[in-house]
């Protein structure tokens, strides 16, 4: 089984930046804290992410383009993200775990700004 396969199992087939449900071939492994910033390709630092969102995102943080998002009228999988960036926050990184606790805390905040997401 490939790590997208158990991160599909784990979190589902859903990208936790649009909310969408996608075919399994457009779906990718998002690094919640960027390569280019330490991030590592562990399970703890990825989600599952549609193809265009992961490329539209680029390294932007989590809460900054949950924010970006909600503005475009998607529905991003808070719940999911929570659930991610408090692993994260546990994860045996220094730079992943700091990461993970501060965007945690910053997409509370907006998740509080914003209120629940609609579902359809």
């Amino acid at each position: 089984m490939s790590l997208l396969d158990e991160l599909i199992e784990r979190d589902g087939a859903v990208c936790v930046w649009c909310g969408r449900a996608h075919w399994r071939g457009d779906l990718t492994a998002e690094h919640l804290l960027p390569r280019s910033r330490r991030g590592r390709a562990t399970a703890e630092n990825l989600a599952v992410a549609c193809r265009g969102c992961n490329r539209r995102r680029r390294t932007r943080p989590v809460s900054a383009y949950v924010r970006a998002q909600q503005a475009l009228g998607r529905a991003p999988r808070v719940d999911l993200l929570e659930a991610a960036l408090a692993r994260l926050a546990a994860s045996g990184s220094p730079a992943e775990g700091q990461y993970g606790r501060r965007e945690l805390e910053l997409l509370r905040r907006v998740s509080r700004e914003t209120g629940p997401p609609a579902r359809g």
